[in-house]
């Protein structure tokens, strides 16, 4: 079986316990595991906006966003996650993680927003200044399929890339598919 959470109110909710585990048990639920949310959008940061908010999904185990979601939420554990819906990384610019693998569905919208670039040599000039990534970015122990999603990149701040900058949005172990 799968638990749905389909929370409606018009103004979306807040994580604000800082874990949720999922775990299943294969044997049991065969093909149908783990949490799927959806409804109104979801916030994934912390109380305060700044911190993570951590998921534990267990090996076998799996959580499916129908839900529009932003945040910083970190992913522990082998289990996986599928976004089918609007995915905004961070609190401008931020990261999400996962341990396990990420899958993106047709559907899903990715906003990426870019505050400035990474110099040739990897490096960035500004960080001690504004002590904040660049970019917002997804970091995938697992691999990341790209289902044919869609990506939409913002230049925040009247940000100019010129040539050299690179951008490494997606950092996993395999990266398959395609942005629509």
């Amino acid at each position: 079986a799968t638990l749905t959470m389909d929370l409606p109110g018009g103004q979306g909710w807040r994580l604000r316990s800082p874990s949720i585990w999922i775990e299943s048990d294969l044997g049991v639920m065969g093909d149908e595991r783990g949490l799927t949310i959806a409804g109104d959008p979801v916030d994934l940061s912390s109380a305060d906006g700044t911190q993570y908010s951590t998921f534990y999904v267990g090996n076998g185990s799996l959580v499916t966003f129908e839900a529009d979601i932003k945040g910083i939420p970190k992913f522990l554990g082998s289990g996986g996650q599928v976004f089918n819906g609007k995915v905004s990384p961070g609190s401008s610019p931020g990261m999400i993680y996962s341990e396990g693998d990420v899958t993106f569905g047709s559907s899903a919208h990715l906003v990426m927003e870019i505050y400035r670039g990474l110099e040739a040599d990897g490096s960035d000039p500004f960080a001690a200044l504004y002590g904040t990534d660049p970019f917002d970015s997804f970091e995938v122990a697992g691999l990341i399929d790209l289902g044919g999603a869609t990506l939409e990149v913002i230049f925040q701040d009247g940000f100019q890339p010129v040539a050299g900058q690179s951008f490494p949005l997606f950092a996993a172990s395999s990266i398959l598919g395609s942005f629509s």
